[in-house]
């Protein structure tokens, strides 16, 4: 699903990964982005849900990707809305976007981006 919507965002998708938030399976996750030939000429997207708040876990989850792929790959984290499921993926509410913003700028990472990636407008009922 995945896949199919970031390339509708004009995206040009090379695989999907799993985070898995167990450290070892994350580990070999990472060992294997380093030798990966492709990241020399893209980078990385984590979809993340815009309605949870980037806690401590997530920061570091971005400063070990960092760690890892080195300092000039991009890092995309692209938000999704609440409520997005197969079927619709949603834009998150412009609260949570400054929130994941003032966050993501701690980090001080100038190769890290925050991008919406829903494509319809929820509700406001």
């Amino acid at each position: 699903m995945w896949n199919r919507h970031l390339m509708s965002c004009g995206f040009s998708v090379l695989d999907c990964l799993h985070y898995r938030r167990a450290p070892e399976a994350d580990r070999s996750l990472f060992n294997n982005l380093v030798n990966d030939p492709r990241l020399d000429r893209a980078g990385i997207m984590l979809v993340m849900e815009s309605w949870m708040p980037p806690i401590n876990e997530t920061l570091e989850l971005l400063k070990d990707l960092r760690s890892t792929v080195g300092e000039q790959i991009p890092l995309f984290v692209g938000l999704v809305g609440q409520g997005s499921d197969h079927h619709a993926i949603y834009q998150p509410a412009p609260m949570e976007r400054k929130i994941w913003h003032r966050k993501l700028d701690t980090l001080a990472d100038p190769y890290l981006s925050l991008l919406d990636i829903g494509t319809e407008e929820k509700d406001a009922t």
